[in-house]
């Protein structure tokens, strides 16, 4: 019987992807002009130009490739910055959309030689795999290393250490934390915290921030500014406590539409504290069509038990399905929401259901809302106390 067992090897990886190749906007032939470029200067380099091909392990991937070393770790980190180098000398009198950006991770590992569906030999492996994830956290001219890779060279020579600046533990796949060190000194790499590692540092602090974040009471007043497009104002009021001895620095906001909306300026998004001072957005962590995620920053810390504090969140948007849901990410005592709409409008008085978050389905709140009709506006209003995390709501109209 053949061994079944697959071939296992020790290697140094090297892997390196082109920013922004898979762009739509970019022509194939602009595509692969980019890869070409890449792949020569990469066979420029000294230590691949000296490296027996039977040394060297090679796996192509969708915006770049991947290298396998034998002799040393390091191999792939001079690799890295010798091609950072051949590639600064390339782009020098590009047009923009030529010029080659490129991340590049690092990390040595155990790979399996394995047989693809045409019998082909190829590699498989925690190795290649956590270089690739490595790669993954960078943005254009960063040079990721695994800690497990560091710790090698600097075994090797004080003088990697002037080059090995620890960043952010990034989670992984499963939540598997991964020590990472980014690689820059003046000539090569990029000394800029990558902006995986910040957003995860950041949702780190909101956390540990929420876990002593208190909110005697939110409101929520929406108010349809014109029936006929069913343009919405939202504005969020939150009153906040410090029950923890660190000071509360920044929030995190999060909008979902139902409409297309680019960017944060489309929804008119304001925020200000209780002293009508604007709160600076200081970060964007996520911004696509339908949803957008930020942090602003408090102008004070908000101290331990500090009070009279708040901030309001203000924001409009089309709602042409008539209805609002919201997900409770905090626990809040006291929940106010306020409905207005103009009497002379086709709206009805809304309704408010409690939604099930696993299933979806909706039903009748037993919370029964005050209406006040004045100066021809209507205001339906909801009073709930002790609002749980996970608390889904819906208002219909």
């Amino acid at each position: 019987m053949d061994n079944l067992e697959p071939e296992l090897v020790f290697a140094h990886f090297f892997f390196v992807d082109v920013i922004g190749l898979s762009n739509p906007s970019n022509s194939t032939k602009i595509q692969l002009k980019k890869l070409n470029v890449l792949h020569d200067c990469i066979k420029e380099c000294k230590i691949f130009k000296e490296t027996k091909r039977e040394d060297m392990l090679n796996l192509p991937s969708g915006d770049g490739l991947a290298l396998g070393f034998f002799k040393g770790p390091h191999q792939p980190l001079s690799l890295a910055m010798e091609l950072q180098e051949k590639l600064a000398i390339s782009n020098k009198g590009r047009v923009p959309a030529e010029v080659v950006e490129v991340r590049i991770g690092l990390n040595s590992g155990n790979v399996f030689f394995v047989k693809n569906v045409f019998d082909e030999k190829g590699i498989w492996g925690p190795g290649i795999i956590i270089a690739r994830r490595v790669m993954d956290f960078g943005d254009s001219g960063h040079i990721l290393m695994t800690g497990k890779m560091a710790e090698e060279l600097s075994e090797l020579s004080d003088d990697y250490k002037k080059i090995f600046h620890r960043i952010e533990d990034m989670v992984i796949k499963h939540g598997k934390s991964l020590s990472v060190y980014s690689v820059y000194d003046e000539t090569f790499g990029n000394p800029s915290i990558p902006k995986k590692a910040k957003e995860q540092g950041i949702r780190k602090e909101i956390a540990r921030s929420n876990q002593d974040t208190l909110y005697p009471k939110i409101q929520n007043e929406i108010t349809i500014l014109d029936p006929k497009t069913m343009l919405v104002h939202h504005k969020w009021r939150y009153e906040i406590v410090n029950r923890g001895e660190k000071p509360i620095k920044n929030v995190i906001q999060g909008i979902g539409t139902d409409v297309k909306k680019n960017t944060l300026d489309e929804l008119k998004v304001k925020v200000y504290d209780e002293q009508n001072q604007d709160m600076e957005i200081d970060y964007i962590i996520m911004n696509y069509p339908y949803q957008k995620e930020f942090t602003t920053k408090f102008n004070r810390p908000v101290l331990k038990n500090d009070q009279n504090r708040s901030y309001v969140l203000e924001y409009q948007v089309e709602e042409p399905e008539r209805f609002y849901e919201n997900f409770f990410q905090v626990d809040c005592e006291y929940f106010e929401l306020i409905f207005k709409f103009p009497q002379d409008s086709s709206i009805t008085i809304p309704t408010l259901y409690d939604v099930n978050s696993e299933t979806d389905a909706k039903t009748d709140s037993v919370v029964l809302p005050t209406v006040e009709n004045k100066n021809g506006e209507i205001s339906s209003k909801w009073c709930i106390d002790n609002i749980h995390k996970g608390t889904v709501i819906r208002v219909e109209w």
